[in-house]
């Protein structure tokens, strides 16, 4: 089992960074579902910058955090910002609506692409106020 975290600034110049840690790892630990996972993360990510930005400005100084747990069994990822959260209205909308539904749209696509994704999706305040998305996803180990 691998854990790894990184905090960066939320600005899209680091989302390479972030992006490069968590895939190396997955690669490392051999996770099967790694493919699906990339995209998933990638929606997070970008979610998790683009509302720090639209809360504290592009020039912020907040941060964006990855954390993982990562095992050829399953991976938890966790990104946590300060942005307050995704409104209850747009959480509700996501599970009356599918993907392709909203294919077409220029937003509301990264929620409904995580929950595809990943087994598991979720959302919660953490001890300091800010806000987590978890997503959970179950593999074997195989030597792709």
């Amino acid at each position: 089992m691998i854990r790894v975290q990184i905090d960066c600034p939320a600005q899209h110049e680091y989302l390479e960074l972030m992006e490069g840690t968590y895939q190396s790892t997955l690669e490392k630990v051999c996770f099967a579902g790694r493919h699906a996972l990339y995209v998933a993360v990638h929606e997070a990510l970008i979610n998790a910058i683009e509302a720090t930005q639209q809360t504290y400005g592009e020039e912020t100084r907040e941060t964006v955090s990855l954390q993982m747990t990562a095992s050829p069994a399953e991976v938890v990822i966790h990104i946590i910002d300060s942005a307050g959260g995704i409104p209850q209205d747009v959480l509700d909308r996501q599970y009356c609506t599918t993907l392709e539904d909203r294919l077409w749209e220029e937003n509301g696509r990264g929620l409904l692409i995580m929950k595809q994704m990943a087994d598991e999706l979720w959302f919660e305040k953490t001890d300091d106020g800010r806000q987590l998305v978890g997503l959970r996803k179950r593999g074997e180990h195989t030597s792709e």
